[in-house]
């Protein structure tokens, strides 16, 4: 985020060839800290890289040519509706956060899908957009709220 498409391009090339030598396939990003722009999205195309996980919505979707399966949450946390990925850190995780997440895979492992299944479900119909739409929206709202509050909190 915030360098040149020619800076993005040989960071994430170089990358790939590291990968490669490992033998070690590719098939998706997810930016550090959610911080992408045109220009990492366009060097990302131009590498081979077609998937990204990131992203707001309920349904995976398309934009600007490449596929995006949204990570809502930093947390797992199993929506009624919807399909999304999960960012998690199992660096920082306690015994008791394996625990929580072991119950919580053998919970909804019915309704866990593989990252193709996901990829197969990338949908450009309009309602889904209106749909990520709100859901972009409301999230972005519900978070700037929660940022007033912790600041006034820590004021």
């Amino acid at each position: 985020f915030g360098h040149t498409y020619e800076e993005q391009f040989s960071r994430i090339n170089k990358s790939l060839e590291i990968f490669k030598k490992e033998n070690i396939e590719i098939r998706s990003f997810f930016a550090p800290n959610h911080t992408y722009d045109l220009n990492t999205l366009k060097a990302l195309k131009e590498c081979g890289i077609q998937n990204i996980i990131d992203g707001y919505g309920l349904i995976p979707y398309k934009e600007n040519g490449l596929n995006f399966i949204p990570q809502l949450f930093y947390r797992v946390f199993m929506l009624p509706y919807g399909i999304q990925s999960t960012s998690i850190h199992l660096n920082l995780w306690s015994n008791a956060d394996m625990k929580n997440f072991k119950n919580f895979i053998m919970n909804n492992h019915k309704k866990i899908i593989s990252f193709d299944v996901a990829i197969n479900k990338v949908s450009d119909k309009k309602f889904f957009k209106l749909l990520n739409l709100s859901t972009k929206i409301i999230i972005k709202f519900i978070r700037s709220i929660r940022l007033i509050f912790t600041k006034k909190e820590n004021a």
